[in-house]
């Protein structure tokens, strides 16, 4: 028996919301219409301002990991110099060098701290020193673009001579401002799955390193604005000559805010030939943008002053070569993927939780529930129905450059933290990964499965892998 309806007849279900309306107040129809108004780069906007100042003052000073390395690069930014010296120091006032010390807050092990906010209170009001000396950091490497947020912060402090911990905190308080209204952009520009860029934008993790001295938050807040450039863009019946140009300066300076996050730049092969008038337009026009994010890549890797065996050892890292450590990955790169492998299994877990948020120097775990909330709201905004203008090429680009990028972190960690030869990846931490989650949940949004024969063949792949890794992992530990 089919529905029907007459004029002045309704259906089932518009029965039921009318009577709904109806024994609803008018405030809570009145909140429901505002909420409809509401718009998720402003909801973010809020959100993660006052979130952010509120982890800005929370989070003790120097409590976000390698932030006292970051304090002094910044600082040394503040003051130009772009560059750390090749002994990997860098020029600042006496008492910004010893305020991690000073404080009693600088430690990864916070059973140990002597830090009390009395105390910071009172170095609050304490003026900088005249007097410079040059102090070692191990962020000497790092280029300066991910430090100019913090710098800002600190040049304020140095103008009225009120005080290297009042540094700190304007420092935090500018990268905290300076990568949420970039994601505030990147949310307005994304053409779809603007919930999901919230979601990511708003991990426990991702606002922890907006407000600290990290060039992470800049990095990360980059990242995301740059693939809403490109799927903005991926959207038009034709890229212009504007376009490229912008995509070009984005993957300058966003992708540069940290080593590493030039590789997303492959994000431009979303764009179609016919886009850009023919192949060899696109072919320019592509190479143009690789080429900028590179190159302003090379450069700083080149200019950096390299980490001495010595001062690795500092950090307690030990038997690392990068040249032997390359030699071994290019003889053997299938021995390279068993170990990308091993690390990922091994690892998952942890990185999996340090991805969604692990404060503090990695020791402050967040509980579960959290995270699984965020998982059912990414299952539930995965379900929406929204016009997704990609076809099935475009989300393998998106999702390779996901992998990509999360291979390319793996074998520079590999390189810089990791013996030769290491059976696993040293150093790795789920922050590096917010960006392949977001490319991941980008390249599988609007996915619908069409058929019974596509739901199916997936439920067969799913519980092929299930049975395999399970009986994998009990003949490991029984035999």
């Amino acid at each position: 028996m089919t529905e029907e309806t007459d004029a002045g007849r309704l259906l089932p279900g518009e029965m039921v919301e009318s009577t709904l309306k109806r024994k609803l107040s008018p405030g809570c129809v009145a909140l429901g219409a505002r909420l409809d108004r509401i718009r998720f780069e402003w909801f973010y906007l809020v959100v993660a301002l006052v979130w952010g100042v509120a982890i800005v003052v929370v989070v003790p000073p120097f409590q976000s990991p390698d932030e006292p390395a970051h304090y002094l690069r910044a600082w040394s930014v503040a003051n130009l110099q772009l560059v750390s010296s090749p002994d990997q120091t860098v020029t600042v006032p006496e008492n910004v060098a010893s305020l991690p010390d000073r404080i009693g807050s600088a430690m990864i092990d916070w059973r140990t701290n002597l830090y009390s906010p009395r105390l910071a209170r009172s170095l609050l009001w304490e003026r900088i020193s005249l007097r410079r000396q040059e102090q070692y950091t191990s962020a000497s490497g790092a280029g300066p673009v991910g430090y100019l947020p913090p710098a800002v912060g600190i040049a304020v402090a140095r103008g009225i001579q009120h005080s290297p911990l009042l540094g700190f905190y304007l420092g935090r308080a500018c990268n905290l401002l300076a990568s949420v209204i970039i994601v505030f952009f990147a949310i307005r520009l994304l053409p779809f799955g603007k919930p999901l860029m919230v979601l990511v934008g708003l991990f426990p993790m991702t606002i922890s390193q907006m407000a600290s001295l990290s060039p992470d938050g800049l990095a990360l807040s980059g990242a995301l604005m740059f693939v809403a450039l490109v799927l903005s863009r991926a959207q038009k019946e034709a890229v212009t000559t504007r376009d490229v140009v912008w995509l070009g300066l984005a993957a300058t300076v966003l992708l540069n805010a940290k080593v590493g996050y030039a590789v997303l730049a492959m994000l431009v092969f979303v764009l179609a030939p016919r886009q850009l008038g023919g192949f060899k337009r696109y072919a320019t026009c592509t190479g143009f943008v690789l080429a900028a994010a590179f190159a302003v890549a090379g450069a700083l890797f080149l200019t950096a002053p390299a980490a001495s065996t010595a001062s690795l050892a500092k950090l307690g890292v030990t038997g690392v070569d990068p040249a032997g450590q390359l030699s071994f990955v290019t003889h053997h790169p299938y021995a390279f993927l068993k170990v990308l492998y091993a690390t990922f299994e091994t690892y998952a877990t942890p990185l999996a939780q340090q991805t969604y948020g692990v404060l503090g120097w990695l020791q402050v775990g967040l509980p579960y529930v959290g995270m699984l909330l965020v998982g059912l709201a990414v299952v539930l905004f995965l379900g929406q129905t929204e016009s997704v203008g990609l076809v099935a090429w475009q989300r393998f680009v998106i999702i390779l450059t996901g992998a990509a990028f999360a291979a390319e972190i793996g074998l520079a960690l590999y390189m810089s933290w990791s013996a030769v030869a290491s059976p696993v990846v040293v150093g790795l931490q789920g922050r590096y990964f917010i960006p392949v989650t977001l490319l991941v949940l980008l390249g599988i949004y609007g996915v619908r499965l069409r058929t019974q024969r596509a739901a199916i063949l997936l439920m067969i792949g799913v519980v092929a892998i299930v049975i395999l890794t399970t009986l994998r992992a009990l003949v490991k530990f029984y035999y």
